[in-house]
């Protein structure tokens, strides 16, 4: 916890870092400058904008949180108050006001900056076992423990009951207990 807020505070003192970015190149700072047109060439071109400002701001606000702040990287982009992180709402806002939908902005985001920039990694290549991998272990972990009681219900006791040996007579409470078992 500590060294992702020293992270933010890094990033917030220090607005003209810049992080190694993917494929696209390019860094933290979000260009502000590029024109519709230019955005719909490299995305397609924007559908119906929001019919009312509450309603872009909910979107802006559930885009941005699947989004990963480059600097303070466990959290999302809406909750982190680096001016990298700010320039990223601000843009994504920006772009739902277009009309640009969800998979449009996430495509704009990985272009450049890479696939970390998603909190929620796609299910392909190596990605999947982020996925299964939790469900498999469960699984096993299952199978584990079951395999452990039924052995243990194999198991003899160490000690068995003087009534088993034939030692004692049974009692009333565990002949009315034999009793309800077979019946």
């Amino acid at each position: 916890m500590k060294r992702l807020l020293l992270a933010c505070l890094i990033g917030a003192a220090t607005p003209s870092l810049t992080l190694a970015a993917g494929p696209g190149g390019g860094g933290v700072e979000v260009a502000l400058d590029e024109s519709v047109e230019e955005l719909a060439q490299e995305l397609g071109p924007p559908g119906e904008p929001p019919a009312t400002d509450l309603e872009a701001a909910e979107r802006a606000r559930h885009i941005s949180k699947g989004l990963r702040c480059p600097i303070c990287q466990g959290s999302s982009i809406q909750d982190s108050p680096v001016e990298s992180a700010t320039n990223m709402r601000n843009r994504v806002r920006e772009m739902v006001d277009m009309g640009f939908d969800q998979e449009q902005i996430n495509a704009y985001f990985l272009y450049r900056h890479g696939e970390s920039i998603l909190l929620a990694p796609p299910a392909a290549g190596l990605n999947w076992l982020v996925w299964v991998g939790p469900a498999l272990a469960g699984g096993l972990a299952l199978a584990v423990l079951a395999g452990v009681a039924a052995r243990w219900r194999k198991e003899p006791d160490a000690v068995p009951l003087p009534s088993e040996t034939g030692d004692a007579p049974l009692d009333a409470y565990e002949q009315r207990l034999l009793d309800e078992i077979d019946s």
